[in-house]
């Protein structure tokens, strides 16, 4: 049984990945002048977000964004995963988010 168990955690952290999807606005900048991360939370298999969406119009006030990162870390796949070990369903969920504005 416990066996069965360490091979299941095994399988899962093996076959577990971690993502990231980049989003550019025109041409990648050169000089970046504001980097930030933010956890963005999301619940009932993703679809209902927590957090609030980031308004890059206030975070950007005079300038354009550059580019904004999604990132599911390994971290993130630890706290996201253990309602899943737990009661057996998705109701929990995180990604890291990092964006940037330009000059």
């Amino acid at each position: 049984m416990i066996r069965n168990i360490l091979l299941a955690i095994i399988t899962t952290l093996l076959f577990s990945g971690c993502s990231k999807m980049y989003f550019h606005n025109g041409e990648p900048s050169n000089s970046v002048t504001l980097q930030n991360e933010q956890t963005h939370r999301h619940t009932v298999f993703n679809l209902v977000e927590i957090s609030d969406p980031i308004n890059l119009n206030e975070k950007c006030p005079s300038n354009d964004w550059d580019t904004i990162e999604t990132e599911l870390s390994f971290l993130d796949f630890l706290i996201s995963s253990i309602d899943n070990f737990l009661i057996g369903v998705d109701v929990y969920g995180q990604k890291t988010v990092n964006y940037s504005c330009s000059k």
